[in-house]
């Protein structure tokens, strides 16, 4: 297989400055280790060294992140503030053929049908996992729809894309007039809305940190122009996400726009710099309240990896065992007993729980509370 990318930044080829590598639980194709780099002349982090067919395949066999989102009626409803975003900018008379490029299990096209009920909606993704529900028609391949769309939404897709050349074949589809919706994270505000997970925001998986720089320079590199920006929040799993969008159309001029302000990178000291913090101050209160007593881990996924790094919550702390439903088939190192999580705890039942999964959490401390009321238990 080709590597599609190196140490050089994806939109311009310059090689960026080295920010920070992280391993990671074992997630056949994709790699156990990533590392980020950050572009000054387009202030963008992107992780280097990827191979596209890998995360390709990877995708082709999970989808990402829709069980985080919250699926609810309220304001800050991700699909709700998007499709309000999209009438706001096209107008609530739209009545043409939107494509939602990379639409998972197709909540967006769900909301947008609702909000513009004369148009046609169409979702195309690696793999059809559109809910019974949607009435949107899927396109595994859009050559043979021979057909061009008013409207395609990205809606956080571009973080995970691997090969930023995925806009040529956008633009091939897109009608003269029509217009593109892009939304993304947006990492000015890491700091600000951290997640519980020690360095949540990057992984294997959000390989892309656009600043409204690189994000306007990506389109430029090829033909489009941003009409439209802005940034929200919206409801996610433990509080708000921190977004950002823009919308573009078809330009034959390519410069790149202005300068975004603070940098990524000052944002990402800003980042890392609070996670320290708050890893520290959770790596007290943990050896406050363990004492002596040994220590279990639940959970041997990504989350634990990130903990234990270097200035994680868990690093430096004595581990006796992992505790994981997968212990069986669980990749880890070998100074690390694996257990299934019942064998574990009836194992050692004075020692102390620390829960490092990012899913679930709250549940199991309640399942294990009511089989130990007195156990010592901290979510990680």
């Amino acid at each position: 297989m080709t590597r599609v990318r190196d140490e050089r930044c994806p939109l311009c080829a310059i090689k960026g400055l080295p920010l920070i590598a992280l391993e990671f639980a074992h997630k056949a194709p994709l790699s156990d280790s990533i590392a980020f780099r950050w572009c000054e002349a387009c202030d963008f982090i992107y992780a280097q060294d990827l191979n596209a067919e890998s995360y390709s395949r990877f995708y082709e066999s999970a989808l990402h992140d829709t069980g985080h989102i919250q699926e609810t009626d309220a304001q800050d409803d991700l699909r709700r503030i998007q499709a309000l975003l999209i009438q706001q900018h096209v107008g609530p008379a739209f009545s043409g053929n939107c494509l939602d490029f990379g639409c998972g299990e197709g909540q967006l096209l769900e909301h947008l049908g609702r909000t513009f009920p004369a148009a046609r909606f169409f979702g195309t993704d690696v793999r059809n996992s559109l809910r019974p529900n949607t009435s949107a028609t899927f396109l595994a391949d859009l050559a043979p729809a021979g057909m061009l769309f008013d409207l395609v939404v990205l809606s956080h897709v571009a973080e995970h894309v691997v090969d930023l050349s995925v806009l040529l074949h956008v633009g091939k589809w897109l009608a003269p007039g029509g217009a593109i919706y892009m939304e993304v994270p947006d990492p000015v505000c890491y700091r600000d809305l951290p997640r519980r997970e020690f360095m949540y925001y990057f992984d294997r998986l959000h390989v892309n940190h656009f600043s409204q720089t690189a994000l306007t320079r990506w389109l430029a590199n090829y033909g489009f122009e941003v009409t439209g920006r802005g940034t929200h929040r919206f409801a996610y799993r433990d509080g708000k996400y921190p977004a950002q969008y823009v919308f573009a159309a078809a330009s034959t001029a390519r410069a790149p726009g202005g300068r975004s302000a603070p940098s990524l990178r000052k944002a990402f000291q800003d980042y890392r710099d609070s996670e320290l913090r708050r890893a520290k101050q959770l790596r007290d209160r943990i050896m406050t309240a363990v004492g002596d007593r040994e220590i279990l881990i639940y959970g041997g996924g990504d989350n634990f990896f990130r903990a234990r790094s270097s200035g994680g919550p868990l690093h430096g702390i004595p581990v006796k065992a992992v505790l994981d439903r997968n212990a069986q088939s669980l990749q880890l190192d070998t100074k690390y007993d694996l257990l299934e999580p019942q064998a574990g705890l009836r194992r050692f039942p004075d020692a102390a729980l620390l829960v490092a999964v990012s899913s679930g959490a709250e549940q199991i401390v309640h399942d294990v509370r009511a089989q130990f009321p007195k156990r010592i238990i901290i979510i990680v």
